[in-house]
């Protein structure tokens, strides 16, 4: 078992506390920390500052970039959402200019792409990880981001095409990229999946084929062999390195399987007090609500906060967050039609982005024929094959 004991109590913060610092930086755009100030008595000195101390930090270009992968390295965990806006502060200073070579290029498109795809701009990320070609070192991961962009938004068969593009590069990745793009998750393409990642000593190939193996045992209603393939998956990981992603989805497993108390062991010391992951903290208050339908004295503290939360987006009219507003329509006031509205309004959204940003013909792949491929490759190649001819 992955995760340590942890006690059951929630956290002891206060809850007031909680609302102010939520509502004012949590959901705020740049978040700032609140600072108390008292005049020192008598005039006493206390700070000194040079000239040099006040002038703003200067970064090089290259200097920037690192910081920029550092910081998209930790932003999927827990209380660390506000290092996208870190990031967006760096991308400002960002340029592209004629002495950039293509891997610079790459790499700023690809990061670039990260940030829409973070803002729900799915169809600008779209454009810009469509532009780099396969003899850049981005290529595989972009690909995949690619293709998890197209899946996100039920394209399943563009999806398939772009997974079509690494065949030539990289045959395993082709092919758990394909088996991911699938609606459905059947045994076989489970297998595939496991093989792939027996096969590779890539970290992050690993990981992201772990989350899809999970998700599809989710999808297909089979909560008990999500949890399983994640344990066996992540046997030698802990706790610190699961990223909101992966949180979501073990809790998703464990409310299917009616263990709410398992959501909130898991969950409640994950919830910043001041960048808060609202998909954690619907997570918490549906495992919350479930425990109140068998304990009507039990606390509605984490579905009081959901509703602060959510009714704060609401209010801003936050559509990106369409999705997530929907679930907890459905989920924690039992709303259908109001769940319906935000729905159907989040794809809206993406439709008018997607005319905005000009992206009408489906991904093609381009497949140069010159490249050869290893006899080692045919049975996956075959596999992979099936996969993307097969429909929905």
């Amino acid at each position: 078992m992955i995760f340590k004991r942890i006690s059951m109590k929630l956290p002891t913060f206060s809850f007031f506390s909680l609302i102010i610092s939520g509502v004012l930086s949590g959901l705020s755009v740049t978040n700032v920390a609140s600072q108390e100030w008292t005049v020192p008595d008598g005039g006493r000195l206390v700070a000194v500052w040079s000239q040099e101390e006040l002038k703003p930090h200067v970064r090089s270009q290259a200097q920037s970039l690192i910081e920029i992968r550092h910081n998209f390295e930790k932003a999927g965990l827990p209380g660390q959402s506000w290092r996208y806006d870190h990031i967006y502060t760096l991308m400002k200073n960002i340029t592209v200019t004629e002495e950039s070579s293509t891997a610079t290029r790459d790499e700023i498109k690809y990061y670039r792409a990260r940030l829409m795809q973070h803002s729900h701009n799915f169809y600008g990320a779209e454009r810009l990880l469509s532009e780099i070609k396969s003899n850049s070192r981005y290529f595989a991961t972009a690909t995949l981001m690619l293709a998890q962009v197209l899946n996100e938004q039920e394209r399943h068969q563009d999806a398939k095409s772009a997974c079509l593009k690494l065949l030539l590069t990289d045959p395993d990745i082709a092919a758990g990229c394909a088996a991911a793009t699938r609606p459905e998750m059947t045994e076989s393409l489970q297998a595939l999946l496991q093989t792939i990642a027996q096969r590779s000593d890539n970290n992050i190939l690993n990981s992201w084929l772990m989350y899809q193996s999970v998700s599809g045992y989710v999808r297909e209603g089979q909560p008990e062999k999500a949890l399983s393939s994640y344990f066996k998956w992540h046997n030698n990981s802990t706790e610190s390195e699961l990223t909101v992603a992966d949180l979501s989805i073990i809790s998703d497993a464990y409310i299917e399987m009616n263990q709410p108390y398992e959501v909130i062991e898991l969950l409640s010391n994950k919830i910043s007090t001041k960048f808060p992951d609202d998909a954690l903290v619907i997570q918490l208050a549906r495992a919350e609500k479930n425990i109140n339908s068998t304990d009507a004295t039990g606390s509605r503290q984490w579905q009081s906060y959901a509703t602060l939360r959510m009714e704060e987006r609401i209010r801003r009219n936050d559509v990106s967050y369409g999705e997530l507003i929907s679930v907890y329509y459905a989920e924690l006031k039992n709303d259908n039609r109001s769940a319906k509205f935000w729905r159907e309004k989040y794809r809206r959204k993406i439709h008018q982005d997607r005319v905005l940003s000009g992206v009408t013909a489906e991904v093609k792949p381009t497949l140069d024929v010159s490249q050869k491929i290893d006899d080692s490759d045919v049975s996956f190649l075959g596999f992979l094959s099936y996969s993307l001819s097969t429909t929905e």
